[in-house]
């Protein structure tokens, strides 16, 4: 502004600062300055009056716009429409509706979003308008459970005010049961187990909510593992386990043969590449060609954990079913093979076997056939350990370069001998199928009552709600 012709000066009276003068621009940094330390103050002061709130219970949480609440005498009390539309939105995720589904139906039922803006005479114009994200932040916040959980961001400066997510940087704070909710707390947990298993999922793929068990045949006890499925921990897997598990009178009538009282080297010793092999990281299994080849001209295939004998097996799968991994593929009379993604898989193992991160692991198994029936069995408690080899590069990043030569487990130095068969429970499993008379191998998978997830609504119901929904209303 001075630059213009004529010049333009700015006057502060209550500072006697005119900018016209030659001397301004030591003055503006010296206000500058004090504006900033003030700015910077005001803002601790409110930073700290705020975490006092959140540590004595007093949460902000209007609901303006948030669908589903009001706010009455400070209190957050449902409306019950809009208590309508959130209820029926999580009951459609839990029935297998994406979030794109879902966003389509309510623009269709033209649902209010709980997004508000006025209009220029000061009246209140609701948006009905409906995208995944808008679905999946409803999907995603636990107010809707009753709790609450403040500081989910934090302000990264004063200055800027840029606002990044909460993961650990600044301290949160959680409240059970601050308000009254409008799906159950198991209904909100298990719409977070679903988005955490969709970023395994594909289109291709499917899961049920509940697992399941073999109870009967050579399998007992081991429990089929779906690739896209993280709703269950590792204590589910056991207990679903244990409901089937083998008894001692029946463990009693399996006899040891003589060939269990000898001792041979340890096949990790040797070269010999004829042997089953799974190479597990935390993102791939990876099975070596053997294991495709003793399983014949099979395109599909189904991993299976028991738990508490920590044991992976492999049978033949159809390509119906959910848990259905295709690892090969058949072309005039020949098999090639494939890559597959193993999805949570991993996860699971490297958690169950306390298994370090960023290491990679080779289990060693052992087969057996019985006319078309064919089962490979691992043991996951003697494998060796690749640890991968790092160097900084020319950012001072560390990068991966190969591995190490493999590992193996310390008691293993005074053992250069041990069982004949990879491991005990290796063996005692595999020695079953010579006292077996049928190995019922394909042995379908039921779902303990104990454990089974049901859905709120089926999909006939929540079609019926769809269509009861009266545009009207609102």
């Amino acid at each position: 502004m001075r630059e213009l012709n004529p010049p333009v000066g700015i006057i502060f009276e209550g500072l006697n600062f005119n900018t016209l003068q030659d001397n301004y621009e030591i003055f503006l940094i010296m206000l500058s300055v004090v504006a900033q330390l003030d700015s910077q103050q005001k803002s601790e002061v409110m930073k700290w009056s705020i975490r006092h709130r959140f540590e004595a219970g007093h949460f902000l949480c209007p609901t303006n716009n948030l669908l589903g609440y009001m706010t009455v005498d400070d209190q957050m009390v449902i409306e019950p429409e809009g208590a309508k539309t959130v209820r029926l939105i999580y009951y459609m995720f839990l029935a297998g509706y994406t979030a794109m589904d879902i966003a389509e139906r309510m623009t269709s039922a033209k649902r209010r979003t709980g997004w508000l803006r006025k209009d220029i005479d000061g009246n209140d114009i609701y948006n009905t308008r409906w995208s995944s994200s808008s679905v999946m932040n409803i999907l995603r916040n636990e107010k809707y459970s009753g709790d609450i959980r403040a500081q989910k961001t934090f302000t990264v400066s004063y200055l800027t005010h840029e606002k990044r997510k909460n993961s650990g940087e600044m301290p949160s704070y959680w409240q059970d049961d601050h308000h009254e909710g409008i799906v159950s707390r198991e209904v909100y947990a298990l719409a977070q187990k679903i988005i955490a298993s969709n970023r395994y999922n594909s289109r291709n793929s499917s899961y049920s909510l509940s697992l399941s068990v073999i109870s009967e045949g050579l399998l007992r006890g081991f429990v089929p593992l779906n690739r896209a499925w993280a709703g269950s921990e590792l204590e589910e897997y056991r207990g679903v386990s244990d409901t089937v598990c083998w008894g001692k009178t029946q463990l009693r009538s399996v006899r040891l043969s003589p060939i269990h009282q000898f001792e041979v080297l340890r096949s990790e010793y040797t070269k010999n590449q004829i042997t089953p092999t799974l190479t597990i990281t935390e993102k791939h299994i990876v099975a070596n060609t053997y294991c495709r080849s003793v399983m014949g001209n099979v395109e599909f295939v189904e991993f299976l954990l028991h738990p508490r004998e920590r044991l992976l097996a492999i049978r033949a799968a159809s390509s119906e079913q959910s848990n259905a991994i295709r690892w090969a593929e058949s072309h005039n009379e020949a098999t090639r093979t494939l890559p597959f993604t193993a999805g949570v898989i991993p996860r699971l193992l490297y958690e169950m076997m306390n298994w370090e991160s960023g290491w990679k692991f080779k289990a060693k198994g052992q087969y057996r056939i019985n006319g078309n029936e064919t089962i490979l069995i691992f043991s996951l408690a003697e494998t060796v350990a690749y640890i991968p080899i790092m160097q900084l590069n020319q950012y001072g990043e560390d990068q991966f370069i190969g591995w190490n030569p493999p590992i193996f487990p310390y008691e293993w130095n005074s053992q250069l001998v041990g069982p004949s068969l990879i491991s005990s429970l290796t063996s005692a499993r595999m020695h079953l199928f010579d006292f077996f008379g049928e190995w019922d191998v394909q042995s379908n998978a039921t779902k303990p009552e104990a454990f089974a997830r049901k859905r709120p609504l089926s999909k006939d119901e929540i079609q019926a709600a769809i269509e009861a929904l009266d545009p009207e209303t609102l």
